[in-house]
């Protein structure tokens, strides 16, 4: 990491997130935001590399001792894991090295209504030796994923400021994400749907790499349906109301603005699904923002004998 101040090519955090920024689109203050959350996860993954997953943007999942799992109620994880998680962050935030970046941590609130199970809630705040970088409320959980839900993605890549290629993280697969963010929209969760539920679905799903069969055993997992008779045939249209909350999550994003882009991508990628019209090897194209069905394979052609080998038999 590059430290020194009064090296010519030296570029602040703040200047390359902004350049980054203008690339991609995405709000530079989201990207402060993320990067705060990114650096923070880097030194807990350090400190403890089996212990934690980024659930969603602001959202980090802890492992507490023993197997995976949902505390049924706040009960289960006061004492002991709150313990930990504020330790754990407090060791964090005292990190000194070739670390460019300050990350100061203090406690927001405690045990915020999450969908996921009970949560604690922190403000993180950093600079760097160019000034503040500024702060994000994060959430830490103790719904850990599986691990097959996890997969390992890049980190931001700040140029120029940072040494090194981006860092790769533990995250929270996009297919669950997907299936996290469906069960919200339709309201299948304790919580009720909101704009950034469509958002979501719409920013992940041009990412999305699976079959339908591996959506549809996905959403199963979560929640089966032969419990949830009343799954909907197709994604429900938003509230108009919504519109104005969506295009400034959107544009914060680098998205399309219009929330029926938003619902046209949900609708064409799980549609298909909730209604069982689709082969189960067909695969997502998000270039084409449809399924593609398998081709059948294709027979072989028969064998010719030729003139010659015909003579020769």
């Amino acid at each position: 990491m590059r430290c020194e101040t009064d090296d010519p090519q030296h570029t602040s955090i703040a200047d390359g997130l902004r350049r980054l920024a203008a690339r991609t689109g995405v709000a530079e203050d989201y990207l402060r935001r993320a990067f705060i959350v990114e650096r923070l996860l880097m030194r807990l993954l350090d400190d403890a590399p089996d212990r934690w997953v980024r659930f969603d943007d602001w959202r980090l999942e802890y492992r507490h001792d023993g197997p995976a799992g949902t505390p049924d109620d706040g009960e289960e994880v006061t004492g002991d894991a709150q313990a930990a998680v504020d330790a754990a962050l407090r060791r964090a935030a005292a990190y000194r090295g070739l670390e460019p970046v300050q990350l100061s941590v203090r406690v927001l609130t405690r045990w915020p209504e999450v969908a996921e199970g009970p949560a604690l809630a922190y403000t993180v705040e950093a600079a760097d030796h160019d000034g503040d970088l500024g702060e994000v409320d994060l959430l830490v959980g103790f719904a850990y994923p599986r691990a097959d839900e996890i997969e390992w993605r890049p980190g931001l890549d700040v140029p120029d400021a940072l040494d090194g290629p981006p860092p790769r993280l533990p995250t929270r697969s996009c297919l669950a994400r997907l299936t996290a963010r469906l069960g919200e929209y339709t309201a299948r969760t304790s919580r009720f749907p909101d704009p950034k539920d469509l958002l979501a679905i719409a920013r992940y799903a041009p990412h999305l790499t699976c079959t339908a069969e591996q959506l549809r055993r996905a959403l199963d997992r979560v929640w089966p349906w032969t419990a949830s008779p009343t799954w909907p045939l197709a994604v429900p249209g938003p509230p108009p109301w919504w519109a104005d909350a969506y295009r400034r999550g959107a544009l914060e994003l680098g998205l399309d603005p219009a929330m029926a882009v938003g619902h046209a991508w949900a609708a064409a990628l799980l549609d298909p699904i909730l209604s069982a019209t689709v082969a189960p090897g067909a695969t997502w194209d998000p270039a084409a923002v449809r399924w593609v069905n398998p081709r059948p394979p294709q027979a072989q052609a028969p064998h010719r004998i030729s003139a010659r080998q015909s003579a020769a038999g």
